[in-house]
């Protein structure tokens, strides 16, 4: 009789957790009809929860289709560090010099300072009219010149700031230590073992199937020209799909890839960053992840622990804020409530209106007895309703998200966000 209680009490908790899984499958899916039905996504987004898919989508492509994923890269470059460490090939304590020895500062950064951008190196694609070559050629000495032409932003272990240069240089003592390519070394590293068919290192996806990235420009699609993807190294350089993703982020969290030890180090935030990776940038619940963007491609995969749920996104077109998309995409998969873009049909309210700031940049919130207008720049952006308190201008790609109870309106526009605060007299 108790074994009976037993089994039925594990069945009702097993039924309880199905019937979750499928409203917020439900949910989620609503959601991305609802987006993609508007036109403001291209691409591919999938999600597993407790190491089962919740939902795959893909918007204009194949499931299949390979995505630029930018700096995504850097949680696998992060891997195959921490994988020589493993092998006793490389310590986070080794020093610059012992690879780059004419770089700046070379004798006093640390491996464990290019992992959490706290080299000071100057960041390659800044300050070096990178659009102008970023199409072009240029071998890893061409690009070690162009880092040594420029000073350091500060000195090693100060302070924190992003800099691609820490990647690229970590790209290329993976391929120093593993006396092979950074394509082979991921290949026997991570891709082959975990099974990822859909995974590529730069020119090694030539020929496969990849897309082309677009913005938005006045209501229209716009192709974007691409980079040369060898110039992006180990700081940005691979291809990839939703699906594989996941089964990355879930082999470094299962410790199939590295040690749990050094996936936990990882997760030491020094400063907002920690080791090829980011904490809590989305939702409630503590999150580990990284974003990435390249040309128009936008990506991002994250893992939350409490949900044992990983969110992968491959863009290569966006109009809905990258920051709202994985928000509601959180909110569906957790049973958080929140309403529906373009669910609800709603005014603004007068308390609104008036005058904002940031910076030296202002703007005017102002209505007359049809339209609600945003006046800056001597430009009259009319809004329409996304939901309450939230507006777009779709033709311009911009959104306005009003707080009246703060006084404030926060301006989005793709991956930007833009705080104005209301001003009083």
């Amino acid at each position: 009789m108790k074994k009976k209680l037993v089994l039925l009490v594990i069945g009702y908790f097993i039924a309880l957790n199905v019937s979750a899984q499928l409203v917020a499958q439900r949910k989620l899916d609503s959601l991305l009809n609802i987006l993609d039905s508007k036109g403001m996504i291209k691409g591919s987004i999938a999600v597993s929860i407790n190491g089962k898919q919740l939902t795959k989508k893909a918007f204009g492509a194949s499931t299949q289709t390979l995505y630029r994923i930018g700096s995504v890269t850097k949680l696998f470059t992060t891997v195959l560090i921490f994988k020589l460490v493993e092998e006793k090939r490389l310590s986070l304590d080794d020093i610059l010099y012992k690879f780059f020895p004419d770089l700046p500062n070379a004798k006093k950064i640390k491996i464990r300072d290019l992992l959490y951008h706290r080299s000071g190196l100057h960041d390659y694609t800044k300050d070096t009219q990178f659009e102008n070559w970023k199409n072009q050629t240029k071998t890893s000495e061409e690009l070690l010149t162009i880092i040594r032409s420029k000073s350091p932003d500060f000195e090693p272990d100060s302070k924190a700031d992003y800099s691609n240069s820490n990647f690229l240089i970590l790209g290329w003592i993976v391929e120093k230590l593993s006396q092979s390519t950074y394509a082979y070394f991921l290949k026997k590293k991570i891709t082959q073992p975990l099974k990822m068919n859909h995974t590529y290192f730069g020119s090694e996806a030539s020929g496969l199937d990849t897309l082309s990235s677009y913005s938005y420009v006045n209501g229209k699609w716009k192709t974007e020209p691409a980079s040369n993807l060898e110039l992006h190294g180990g700081a940005g350089a691979i291809l990839s799909t939703p699906e594989d993703l996941l089964i990355f982020m879930d082999g470094l969290n299962s410790g199939k890839l590295i040690q749990k030890s050094n996936w936990n180090s990882m997760q030491i935030i020094l400063e907002e960053y920690g080791m090829g990776v980011f904490a809590n940038k989305y939702g409630t619940s503590p999150g580990f992840g990284h974003n990435g963007r390249i040309e128009e491609f936008y990506s991002a995969l994250w893992y939350y622990p409490k949900d044992k749920l990983i969110l992968a996104v491959c863009l290569n077109g966006i109009y809905y804020p990258r920051v709202d998309l994985i928000e509601e995409i959180l909110k569906s998969c957790t049973g958080i409530s929140f309403a529906f873009p373009f669910s609800e049909d709603l005014s603004l309210p007068d308390s609104c209106l008036g005058n904002y700031s940031s910076g030296n940049l202002k703007l005017t919130c102002a209505k007359d007895s049809t339209n609600m207008v945003i006046q800056i720049q001597g430009q009259d952006i009319l809004l329409d309703p996304v939901r309450r308190n939230y507006f777009m201008n779709k033709k311009m790609g911009y959104f306005f998200e009003f707080f009246p109870d703060k006084g404030e309106i926060k301006v989005k526009e793709k991956d930007n966000v833009y705080l104005f605060r209301k001003l009083t007299y």
